[in-house]
């Protein structure tokens, strides 16, 4: 169920383009970590959500650490809360 739901999420992508993304770590001394939208890009490879960038180096989250996702839409912005287990946050922001 979570891959199909992030399937529909990589689809956002493809339309309305490349999501500026933001970690949520409530309990690391850097509580938020935010990368630049222009060079993000994500997929899911086998069983984990990879994220790679044009500049700095990407990481993956393996799918079963993926507790829920909640896609919220505000006037022109789509959020999509990728809820981890241990209390982490990735937030993926779509403008239009």
């Amino acid at each position: 169920m979570i891959k199909e739901e992030l399937n529909k999420v990589i689809d956002l992508q493809e339309g309305l383009g490349n999501p500026y993304i933001v970690i949520h770590k409530p309990r690391a001394k850097e509580k938020i970590v935010e990368f630049d939208s222009d060079t993000a890009a994500f997929d899911i490879m086998e069983n984990e959500l990879m994220f790679d960038f044009w500049e700095i180096e990407g990481f993956t989250v393996n799918l079963n650490k993926i507790k829920s996702i909640i896609t919220k839409v505000i006037d022109n912005m789509t959020i999509v809360y990728l809820n981890l287990k241990y209390g982490n946050t990735i937030m993926l922001h779509f403008i239009k």
